[in-house]
């Protein structure tokens, strides 16, 4: 079944890609927070609506500690988790088909 094989490893780079989307999402969100960049603007609230449903229930698992919000770490070291194991584990099993 080379053709399940090969859907693996393709599905196996868009994951690697999309979590690496997610890393710079991350990073530039707790950046903007940084440097209090201004709400209204497109490319700031853009990365407010993309984070958010992410953001959002990790802080209310972990509430920021005094003015440092942990949130956007915690979703950064599970998205790394997440790209360690499945990326990998979806290579492994596209080679296996091919």
């Amino acid at each position: 079944m080379p053709i399940l094989g090969h859907l693996l490893l393709a599905l196996a780079s868009v994951l690697n890609i999309l979590f690496q989307l997610a890393v710079v999402l991350f990073i530039g969100r707790a950046v903007m927070s940084w440097i209090q960049a201004d709400p209204r603007q497109s490319l700031v609230r853009l990365f407010y609506d993309l984070s958010e449903p992410v953001l959002g229930p990790i802080r209310r698992l972990v509430p920021p500690i005094g003015a440092v919000d942990l949130s956007p770490l915690i979703a950064i070291l599970i998205i790394i988790f997440l790209r360690h194991f499945l990326v990998p584990s979806l290579r492994y099993a596209g080679y296996q088909l091919i």
